[in-house]
């Protein structure tokens, strides 16, 4: 990772977790009024949301706001949290919808509240798991909202701010909705792929929080749509970039090498190796997809037939494709000279990092 975007992400890292612990610190104190067990939720929705993180969200609505003011302030950051709560209830749905046991190495949010019921013959354990968890999403959805309200700029600005951070939201959950129906497809298409990455990827994790930013600077249309052709190349870029970890990762990398073949998922780098790949290739990568007794000797053949069907060949050169465009888009902008680094090398860095 480049010494300046290493720096800058952990000064903003700071400055983020140290605005969310204090915010809920508030919340625990309020939710006190109502019930020990209330108080809890809160206490282990801040516990979930300071796990490690890069803050990547929230430290790109600053970048946002920078890029036009040129500094960020006490208003903005706190505005920014609202990105890594909106987070955090994406993630603890998300968990219950995939059943993942554990989140950024610890055990997942339902599983929290599934294992304090474990021993109680009056109700169904991982039913109240999954309940509560739902509660915490939903309620970490509200203190978003609220963050960014609190966060003390002028209303006009924060009715757009709030707007965008609603349209990120649905964005997202169009996006989530079309992914779960794509893994329902047996035949899929790039178009199909492309669209869930734009809107679960490129839209809300970088277009969608640099753009909240520069709502909150004033940016007009124009600024707008400058940050939105920087963000979706590489936010596609990014997720095929990912895709290729979730097959040729390693234990060193931390990205799990059998998880997306064993699960089926529908990705650009299936898809290609499907369409290029001979009988031998496509009956290798079929004996994986979906099924999670396969042997580590089948998920090598699948790995041979991506190589060999130059699937990762193309989906390494789209995104490198995507990549330059993104830059030579953020290239021809004014924005601040400090943001444009921080954001030329955080391209660097999505495309080309092994974790």
């Amino acid at each position: 990772m480049n010494e300046f975007f290493s720096s800058e992400l952990k000064k903003y890292q700071t400055l983020i977790e140290r605005e969310i612990n204090s915010f809920f610190m508030k919340k625990e104190k309020e939710f006190s009024l109502h019930s020990i067990e209330s108080k809890k939720l809160v206490s282990d929705m801040n516990e979930f949301t300071l796990r490690p993180g890069k803050r990547i969200r929230p430290i790109l609505v600053l970048m946002g706001f920078k890029a036009l003011k040129g500094k960020v302030d006490s208003k903005v950051i706190k505005a920014a949290c609202a990105l890594e709560l909106l987070q955090s209830y994406l993630l603890i749905h998300d968990d219950v919808m995939d059943e993942s046991p554990t989140r950024r190495g610890k055990t997942a949010f339902h599983k929290i509240y599934e294992h304090k019921m474990k021993k109680n013959k009056f109700i169904k354990a991982s039913r109240f798991g999954e309940s509560n968890a739902i509660i915490a999403g939903d309620l970490m959805h509200s203190l978003a909202v609220e963050i960014l309200l609190e966060c003390g700029m002028e209303k006009e600005l924060l009715f757009k701010a709030v707007k965008k951070l609603i349209e990120i939201n649905k964005l997202t959950a169009v996006g989530q909705q079309l992914d779960l129906l794509l893994e329902s497809k047996k035949d899929f298409t790039k178009k199909d792929v492309l669209k869930v990455q734009e809107y679960k990827t490129a839209k809300y994790t970088i277009e969608g929080p640099l753009q909240l930013g520069a709502i909150l600077a004033g940016a007009d249309e124009t600024q707008l749509k400058q940050l939105s052709d920087y963000a979706v190349p590489i936010g596609i870029a990014f997720q095929i970039h990912d895709d290729i970890l979730g097959v040729f990762g390693s234990k060193e990398t931390g990205k799990s090498s059998s998880s997306d073949l064993t699960e089926g998922k529908k990705t650009l780098l299936i898809l290609k190796a499907l369409e290029k790949g001979n009988l031998k290739q496509k009956n290798a990568l079929n004996a994986v997809l979906g099924n999670k007794e396969a042997t580590e000797n089948q998920l090598n053949e699948a790995r041979k037939a991506i190589l060999e069907s130059k699937s990762l060949d193309y989906s390494v050169n789209l995104a490198f494709t995507l990549s330059m465009d993104s830059i030579n888009a953020l290239n021809k902008t004014s924005f601040n000279e400090e943001v444009k680094r921080f954001l030329n090398e955080m391209n660097s860095f999505l495309v080309s990092r092994s974790t």
